[in-house]
Parts: structure tokens; C-alpha cells; sequence
């Protein structure tokens, strides 16, 4: 199937690996390295949004048991770990980046999930949402009230200026992913809706699955050339600073490549690394656990 489970584990088990590799040797200082590392945090968190948002979809669990399992998930460890080495809780970025994000998806589809059907009623709530977000995070002030809350109610100090560069950088790459899983769920079950009920975009949707043996061979040249041309575009960033202000607006485009590539035949589909899908399965683990493993100064 599209972006399967041991493909979406595969996917994250060879980001891990090439992560840990690249923290190890300090492949920051070489600028294309960087760039392709903030491309892969990017694909994590495309790939929490479409997760989660196939179900809330498919399942219509939006309780309160459900947000406290994936948060619990995501947290325990992060959480555990500042108070036993004492760091603190951005040290380990990734579990409080992925959380925020979560619950971004979450209530996005929250508040009117019984209109989740409607495709225009959904797509305006994502618009919303990033809106809001943007706001939320870039805005002075906003996070400065919830930091100084934080700071004499619970003793909690957090350096804003590098949540807001961790959060900047992948800001509207979630939504993509959001997108993507809606567009998916929606032809899965389009040809069964009644004709009164369709919309444009239902059409366009029928249309591709109808000719996809047509469209195929255009799609995968078309995201061949693009994923090419963006990466010589890249090259003409001559510091990180330059991608880094780009980065939210244009991540998407290799990703998306990437996954029409990775889904364009049954033989990418049907094989993956055993491996690098067992790594993927632990990779918030392995990602939190190497500042005290493979990075320990000790």
C-alpha cells in the first residue's frame, strides 16, 4: 500500500542512522550535509502529520486517552531524563517539537470533526491552523507570558530563542503532510460517494486513479526533474542562515518527490529493510538516548 507502515519504519530507521552519523562526526560543518539533515528532520514530521491525521480519519478517536498515549509516548523518556542527568527538556528538542506538532494536528481536527467530510470545511481549517500557529510561535510576547507562567509556577526556565529557530524551520512542512493524508483517505472511498456529494477536487481525484497508468510515467519523470532541480538550487544557498529562511516554504517539494518515488511501483512498495525498519520503530529512543551514548563527553 501507499507509505505502509514498514515503509514509513524503514524511512525513519535510515534518517535515524544517518542523523546519529552525522551528530558524531559534526557533519554540520559542511553545508550540503546540513541542508539534507534539515530535509530529514523535515520528512519526521511530514510523516507525523500524515500519520496522525489518517487516524483521526479513519478511527474518529479524537478522546482524551488517545492524546494522553501518544504524549506519554513521546514524552516519558525526555522527561525522565533531565531530572536523571540534569539537562533539561529542549535539550532533547525532537519529543517537545514532535508533541507541539501532534497536538497541532490534533485540534485542528478537533474542533468540528463532524464536518471532517466536508473537503473545503477541512482545507479552511488547515489555512487556519497555520495562521494561528505562525502567530502563536513567531509573535513576541505570546510565548514570552507562557515562558514567565512557566518560570514562577513550576520553575521552569526555556530558551524561546531556540524553540522558536527549531520551530520556524519546519513550520508548515506538518500541513503538508496533513494534505497529503486527507487527499489519500478521500480517494480511498471517493468512487463510493453519491454524485451529489462530490466536489471538484473529487473529480480530479477519480480522474487520476482512473488513468493512472497514463499519469504515472509523467508524475515520476516530473518528480525526478524537480527533486534534480532542487537540489542545484540549493547550491546557490552560500551559508546555512540563507536555507534556513527558505526551508519552511520549500521543504515539502523534495519529500513529496521523494514519496512518489518510493510509491511508484509495486516493487518499491513491497521491499524494505528489515533493519532500518526495526531502527525506525525505536528512533525517538535512539534519537533522544545519543546525548548520553554516542555524544557523551565521558
Amino acid at each position: 500500500g501507499f507509505l505502509s507502515r514498514d515503509q514509513t519504519d524503514e524511512w525513519k530507521g535510515w534518517m535515524q542512522f544517518f542523523i546519529l552519523i552525522y551528530h558524531y562526526g559534526h557533519g554540520s560543518k559542511t553545508l550540503w550535509i546540513y541542508e539534507l539533515v534539515r530535509l530529514l528532520v523535515a520528512s519526521y514530521l511530514f510523516m507525523t502529520g500524515l500519520g496522525h491525521t489518517l487516524f483521526f480519519l479513519k478511527r474518529g478517536d479524537y478522546s482524551l486517552h488517545r492524546v494522553g498515549n501518544v504524549l506519554v509516548r513521546l514524552n516519558l523518556l525526555s522527561c525522565i531524563l533531565p531530572y536523571m542527568m540534569r539537562t533539561d527538556y529542549l535539550f532533547y528538542y525532537f519529543a517537545p517539537l514532535a508533541s507541539f506538532w501532534f497536538l497541532v494536528t490534533y485540534f485542528t481536527l478537533k474542533i468540528g470533526h463532524t464536518k471532517n467530510s466536508d473537503l473545503s470545511f477541512l482545507f479552511t481549517k488547515i489555512v487556519i491552523s497555520a495562521m494561528v500557529t505562525t502567530a502563536f510561535t513567531m509573535m513576541p510576547g505570546i510565548l514570552e507570558f507562557i515562558a514567565f507562567i512557566l518560570k514562577h509556577s513550576c520553575a521552569i526556565s526555556w530558551n524561546l530563542t531556540e524553540w522558536r529557530f527549531r520551530t520556524f524551520l519546519d513550520m508548515y512542512i506538518v500541513y503538508a503532510g496533513m494534505i497529503v493524508a486527507i487527499l489519500f483517505h478521500r480517494a480511498s472511498y471517493v468512487s463510493s460517494l453519491p454524485l451529489t456529494q462530490r466536489r471538484s477536487i473529487d473529480k480530479i481525484l477519480e480522474l487520476t486513479i482512473s488513468h493512472h497508468r497514463l499519469l504515472k510515467p509523467v508524475v515520476v519523470l516530473l518528480s525526478v526533474g524537480v527533486l534534480l532541480g532542487f537540489w542545484f538550487a540549493s547550491r546557490r544557498y552560500p551559508t546555512k542562515e540563507d536555507f534556513n529562511q527558505w526551508q519552511p516554504y520549500v521543504s515539502f517539494i523534495p519529500i513529496i518527490c521523494f514519496v512518489v518515488l518510493r510509491n511508484s511501483h509495486h516493487f518499491c512498495r513491497n521491499y524494505h529493510s528489515t533493519v532500518f525498519a526495526w531502527l525506525g520503530r525505536c528512533s525517538l529512543e535512539t534519537y533522544v538516548l545519543q546525548y548520553h551514548i554516542w555524544l557523551a563527553g565521558d
